[in-house]
């Protein structure tokens, strides 16, 4: 996805907090929440290129798991 192709700013803003409030709402079970929410948008149509696209731009940046070499 490029910066001429994502929904404008109060789009992006309005999914960022809905994200957030079931974040908030999972407590410890955020991580499967998210899981099942990946899930359900790709079930649901969205093209597996998109959610590849998805998936690797949300692992950018994240801290090393417990445990990973640096290699």
């Amino acid at each position: 996805m490029t910066t001429d192709t994502l929904p404008p700013l109060a789009k992006l803003e309005e999914i960022n907090d809905l994200i957030a409030a079931g974040i908030d709402r999972a407590g410890e079970g955020a991580e499967l929440f998210l899981a099942k929410a990946l899930f359900h948008l790709a079930a649901h149509g969205a093209e597996v290129a998109a959610l590849k696209d998805a998936i690797e731009a949300s692992l950018r940046h994240l801290p090393a798991p417990p445990g990973a070499s640096g290699a």
